[in-house]
């Protein structure tokens, strides 16, 4: 089971990942202890999943190296993409008989492939 996944970047980055995090999965803003770097920690049902870590460009890295997508579960198929689009964000959309679930693939502002990921549900358009 994942516990949580931390992104790095520059304070400026950090706060437009922050905001499409916010908008896009209705993350919250939650407690995070003190550290020696500002940054956030992103909660959904109660868990600290993404961990925001601000960090000037040099101490980043810019390779996600063999990362190809990091899926999140969600629920509310429907109004997810509603939100999307009203964003103006692309995706691409595959139904999953097998499992069954529907994925949407997008990007977030690094260029993270992402997967939000309903099981149980389906659009007929989809």
């Amino acid at each position: 089971m994942i516990d949580h996944f931390n992104i790095r970047a520059p304070f400026n980055t950090i706060e437009q990942v922050k905001d499409f995090y916010l908008s896009v999965f209705e993350f919250e803003v939650g407690k995070r202890p003190a550290l020696n770097h500002e940054g956030y920690w992103l909660y959904y049902n109660g868990q600290a999943l993404i961990h925001l870590s601000v960090a000037d460009e040099a101490t980043s890295e810019a390779s996600t190296a063999y990362l190809d997508h990091i899926s999140i579960r969600a629920s509310g198929l429907e109004s997810f993409r509603a939100r999307l689009d009203a964003q103006g964000i692309s995706f691409t959309s595959r139904y999953q008989s097998g499992v069954p679930a529907t994925q949407l693939f997008f990007h977030d502002p690094f260029g993270l492939k992402l997967e939000a990921i309903f099981h149980n549900e389906r659009l007929d358009d989809l």
